[in-house]
């Protein structure tokens, strides 16, 4: 998992279903990342956690499951996101840090097709990783990010 530039352990704990709150964001472009996000929203659910996507996916998603997705700037703040769930490639990754720029939620990256040299994990893996997500056994590997402005003239 990745936080800005060093590696923290997660302290393991107790499963808490009380404001466990997950940001799925998929690549739209790729109907396999929808569905993604869709068994991701039942799994994080069934495990007592709280499914969140952006505005502009939640028509896509929730039209693949009848779980409850929350929406994020709508129903959940940004500061009360717990992780980012990333599916797709390095773009969808680097979407969801500018996203989350300013927030302390670290990142999942979940390759959903070409290489991609930001994403860790394959979908075949995504079950135990969640259940492991919800119990805080992981570790964050900090990444550096990047502001840059440039002025013309």
């Amino acid at each position: 998992m990745r936080e800005n530039g060093q590696t923290k352990r997660v302290q393991r704990g107790e499963v808490s279903v009380t404001d466990r709150l997950f940001l799925i964001l998929a690549h739209t472009g790729r109907p396999a990342s929808i569905h993604t996000a869709a068994a991701v929203a039942t799994e994080l659910t069934r495990l007592g956690g709280i499914p969140v996507c952006l505005e502009s996916q939640h028509p896509a998603i929730t039209s693949e499951t009848s779980i409850d997705v929350k929406q994020l700037d709508i129903d959940v703040a940004p500061k009360d996101i717990e992780l980012v769930i990333c599916l797709g490639g390095d773009g969808t990754i680097l979407k969801a840090a500018e996203i989350m720029r300013g927030q302390n939620a670290p990142l999942l990256g979940v390759n959903m097709g070409h290489v991609g040299f930001l994403a860790e994990l394959e979908p075949e893996d995504l079950d135990e990783t969640i259940g492991r997500v919800l119990a805080k056994d992981y570790t964050v590997e900090h990444r550096m990010t990047l502001d840059v402005r440039v002025e013309l003239g």
